[in-house]
């Protein structure tokens, strides 16, 4: 049975993996797509703009995870909330919210059990 859940851990990483970096390509593409050819009026720094709220949560919505590397669940979603616990990768978890900190250029999700938050 161990055996068993071992495996079923690995595969739920590799496919959270795999679907991770799926998302963060469709989403560099289409920001290349939106910011388009540079052109000599911008400047060379200028901004891209950042994605809608709606294109955020289709990325990011509340749903079973699998931890895919060590992360710290805190006590609250802000950057200095006092650490919980750390979280291995392999665990699996039931993240219930997922809130944009745009201030902390941090996106986080309440945790079902163990009870807090962590950066996703």
């Amino acid at each position: 049975e161990a055996e068993n859940r071992r495996l079923v851990q690995e595969m739920q990483q590799g496919l959270a993996e795999q679907l991770a970096t799926k998302v963060l390509r469709e989403a560099e593409d289409e920001l290349k797509h939106q910011a388009g050819p540079p052109s000599p009026s911008r400047a060379s720094a200028s901004k891209i703009k950042p994605p809608e709220t709606a294109e955020l949560l289709a990325i990011d919505s509340p749903g079973m995870y699998v931890v895919s590397q060590t992360v710290t669940l805190t006590v609250g979603p802000e950057k200095g909330s006092a650490k919980i616990q750390n979280l291995n990768a392999g665990t699996v978890i039931q993240i219930l919210e997922v809130i944009h900190r745009l201030e902390d250029r941090r996106v986080r999700g309440r945790v079902e059990e163990p009870a807090g938050w962590i950066s996703i």
